[in-house]
């Protein structure tokens, strides 16, 4: 979902702005699309149990279905909070100053990183209760949101504007489908996500720190991402037995 109003952004775009805010544009989205991959990974990992209890066990496919959102925002939360202090270094790094004004499209894009990752499951639970009509239908909604926000935004803000329109789109579409699928099988989400939450908020803190201090981006990440993970073993965080992290930071902390 996320790619394809994407690449319409960059239709409009090649319509509407010159070359360059076209050059710009791909820089932005392109580390976005590339982080979409996550969640369908999952998807795809989750998709055959999923057939398999819907409509007979809804129980067990509201349990996995849960697991599996949280699953997805495990990841998603540190990687939009980090990106978010990270965007020009991101991008500078990657591809050089010259595209820094790519950045503003590029915080954008990355917050549709919290609609795309559980969404992408919300589409997938659908489609195994045989809903596909429903979902494709709340797609192209979003699709068709997506190239009105468009042609209202891109004049007057760029790429700025089409990013932001993909962030509206997405939210029309994934809030329909979202509410859909409550009630096929009425899931819950928001009470699982406070550890995640906080852990999150503390690795932001420890980003924004070593980079007021100066550390290198990659070093940065490279600090800030275990500790993410030492924060949701210290919260006792539930999910992380599903990865078997807490045999691993065992291991580490005892070397």
């Amino acid at each position: 979902m996320g790619g394809i109003m994407i690449n319409t952004d960059t239709l409009m775009l090649g319509w509407m702005k010159t070359a360059s805010d076209l050059g710009y544009y791909a820089a932005a989205q392109r580390p976005v699309q590339f982080l979409y991959l996550i969640p369908a990974i999952i998807a795809t990992a989750v998709f055959p149990t999923f057939s398999r209890l819907a409509g007979k066990d809804n129980n067990k496919f509201r349990s996995l279905l849960e697991k599996s959102i949280r699953s997805s925002l495990l990841f998603a939360i540190p990687i939009t909070l980090g990106g978010l202090i990270l965007a020009p270094q991101i991008i500078s790094l990657l591809f050089g100053n010259s595209y820094l004004p790519a950045t503003t499209a590029f915080i954008f894009l990355l917050l549709t990183i919290l609609l795309t990752f559980p969404g992408t499951l919300i589409g997938n639970a659908i489609f195994a209760h045989n809903k596909q009509q429903q979902f494709i239908g709340y797609l192209a909604l979003g699709a068709l949101g997506n190239v009105v926000f468009n042609a209202v935004l891109i004049p007057p803000f760029g790429i700025s504007g089409a990013a932001f329109a993909t962030i509206l789109a997405q939210t029309l579409a994934i809030g329909f489908n979202w509410k859909n699928m409550k009630k096929i099988n009425n899931f819950q989400t928001l009470k699982y996500l406070p550890r995640i939450v906080l852990a999150g908020l503390l690795m932001t803190g420890l980003v924004f720190i070593l980079k007021i201090w100066g550390v290198n981006i990659i070093i940065n990440i490279l600090i800030a991402a275990p500790f993410y993970f030492l924060c949701l073993y210290w919260l006792k965080e539930p999910l992380l037995a599903l990865f078997n992290f807490p045999a691993i930071i065992k291991k580490l902390i005892v070397k």
